[in-house]
């Protein structure tokens, strides 16, 4: 299981946060498909 905590009121963090979501959310799919191990390129993300 992967949490991701994100507490930013009711505006929220717009465009960055967005970017950042959108990020987690198709590293998630590539995981699960399997082309990041093929591709050879990191899952990590720092913030």
């Amino acid at each position: 299981m992967e949490v991701h905590w994100f507490d930013a009121g009711h505006l929220g963090e717009g465009i960055e946060q967005d970017i950042k979501h959108f990020e987690l959310m198709l590293k998630f799919a590539y995981r699960v498909l399997g082309v990041l191990e093929k591709s050879g390129v990191s899952t990590a993300t720092q913030y």
